[in-house]
C-alpha cells in the first residue's frame, strides 16, 4: 500500500486504516523516513478457513457464498465440515493442497483442483456416502478422492456433466457411478475399488487414465473407451429394454465379456480374453486381440486373420470377396491382402468376386466398373511373390 511523507502537512494514504501513522495516534515507522519519498506498506496476513480476492473467511461456505461469478475460492487450511455449492455459482476452488475430509457436493459450476476429498464409505444408487457428489457441471484436475465419485442428476440440470483429469481415486464397492442422463469425461488419472457403474441414459467417456475397477452392472448406459487402461468389462443388462452399448476406439481392455442385450463395436485399441453370451453383440472391425478373434464378432466385411502380427496379436481384415478396388491402367496392387492366405484358417482361398472401380482419369470419368470373378487356385496364382501383392488384370 503506497503512501508519502510531505515536508509539511498530512501525508498521503492507501487506505483509511492506516492514518494513526499521521495523526500520532497509532502505528508505527522503523528508520529514518526520506521526506517526499513513497513507501510501500505490506498488507496484513490473510487468516480464517478460505480467501477470495485476498479477504479471509472463517469458513469455507462464507468465502463461496461472498465469491462472484469468476472468482477462486482458495483454502487456506485442511477442513472437516461439509461443503455445497448452490445453484448459479460459477467458480473455482483451489485446494491448495488441503484436504477436504467431508463431502463436496456441486449444485452449480464448479472447478477443483490441487488438493484432496475425502469422505469414504458405502455408496449404491443415491444411497451412502460419498467424496464428490456433482448435479451441475464439475471439472476435477489434479484432485484426489477417497470415497465414492457421483455424477447424479438433481433438480438443478437436467444432464450434469463431470471431468476428471489426474489425480488417485480409491474407494469400495463403487468408486464411481454416473446417474439418471449424466455424463463423465475420464481425461486421466489412477483408478481402484471394485465397481465403475452408469446407470440409465447415461454416458461415460475414458480418454486416458488407469480404470481398475470392474465396468459392471450398467442398464442403459453408454461407454466409449478412447484411450487408458480398463481392467475388465463385465456387463448383464437386466432387460432387453435395458441394452448398454460399449464402443472401444483406443486404449487397452484387459478383459471383455459382454452379456444379455449388450451392444459392443470395437474400431481400435488392444483387447484380451474377449467373450459374449446370451444375446449379445459384438462387431470388430479394427484393434488388436490376445487371441484369434471369432468370425461371428467380426463387423460386416471384415474376417479375423489367423496369424499373428509382429508382436504376436491378432486383428481383423476386410474381407476379400466383394472388395472394392482402385485400379491404375489395367492393374490392381492389393496390398491389402497380404494375409489373404490366412482368411480360412487351413491355407485356402475361397471364390471371390472383385469388383474393380479404374482411377484413371478417362475411365474414372466414364464412371467404368466392372466384376472378376477367381476361385481360389486362380485367386492363388495372381499373388506376386516378391512382395505379396496381387495383380489383377481386366
Amino acid at each position: 500500500i503506497p503512501y508519502s511523507i510531505p515536508k509539511e502537512g498530512t501525508g498521503t494514504m492507501g487506505s483509511n486504516s492506516l492514518s494513526g501513522m499521521f495523526t500520532g495516534t497509532g502505528g508505527t515507522f522503523t528508520g529514518t523516513p526520506t521526506i517526499n519519498t513513497t513507501y510501500y506498506l505490506a498488507p496484513p496476513a490473510v487468516t480464517g478457513v478460505a480467501k477470495v480476492n485476498g479477504v479471509g473467511y472463517e469458513t469455507l461456505e462464507e468465502a463461496i457464498e461472498a465469491a462472484q461469478n469468476g472468482d477462486t475460492v482458495t483454502l487456506l487450511s485442511d477442513i472437516s465440515t461439509a461443503v455445497t455449492v448452490p445453484s448459479g455459482k460459477n467458480i473455482t476452488l483451489d485446494l491448495n493442497d488441503h484436504t477436504i475430509n467431508a463431502a463436496l457436493t456441486n449444485n452449480g459450476t464448479l472447478t477443483v483442483q490441487n488438493g484432496t476429498i475425502s469422505h469414504d464409505g458405502f455408496y449404491f444408487d443415491g444411497f451412502g456416502s460419498y467424496s464428490v457428489m456433482n448435479n451441475g457441471t464439475i471439472t476435477l484436475t489434479d484432485v484426489n478422492t477417497a470415497g465414492a465419485i457421483v455424477n447424479r442428476s438433481a433438480s438443478t440440470v437436467a444432464s450434469p456433466s463431470m471431468t476428471i483429469s489426474g489425480g488417485t481415486h480409491t474407494a469400495s464397492p463403487f468408486t464411481f457411478s454416473g446417474e439418471n442422463n449424466s455424463t463423465t469425461a475420464f481425461n486421466g488419472g489412477t483408478f481402484s475399488g471394485t465397481f465403475f457403474a452408469a446407470s440409465a441414459g447415461s454416458t461415460v467417456i475414458i480418454n486416458d487414465g488407469t480404470v481398475a475397477p470392474v465396468i459392471g452392472e450398467n442398464p442403459g448406459s453408454t461407454w466409449i473407451i478412447n484411450g487408458g487402461s480398463v481392467h475388465a468389462i463385465a456387463i448383464t443388462p437386466e432387460t432387453a429394454s435395458d441394452a448398454i452399448n460399449v464402443t472401444i476406439n483406443g486404449g487397452t481392455v484387459n478383459s471383455l465379456e459382454a452379456n444379455g442385450s449388450t451392444n459392443v463395436t470395437i474400431t481400435g485399441g488392444a483387447v484380451n480374453n474377449i467373450s459374449k453370451q446370451e444375446n449379445a453383440t459384438i462387431s470388430i472391425s479394427g484393434g488388436t486381440f490376445s487371441s484369434v478373434v471369432p468370425a461371428a464378432y467380426c463387423a460386416e466385411g471384415f474376417v479375423p486373420v489367423t496369424v499373428p502380427n509382429a508382436d504376436g496379436k491378432y486383428e481383423v481384415e476386410q474381407a476379400l470377396d466383394g472388395m472394392n478396388l482402385d485400379v491404375e491402367g489395367n492393374e490392381i496392387d492389393a496390398n491389402i491382402y497380404a494375409h489373404v492366405d490366412a482368411y480360412l484358417g487351413d491355407n485356402t482361398l475361397a471364390d471371390a468376386t472383385l469388383t474393380v472401380a479404374y482411377s484413371n482419369p478417362e475411365q474414372a470419368a466414364a464412371g467404368t466398373t466392372t466384376e472378376v470373378s477367381y476361385s481360389g487356385t486362380a485367386l492363388a496364382a495372381l499373388k506376386d511373390e516378391t512382395d505379396g501383392r496381387y495383380v489383377v488384370n481386366v
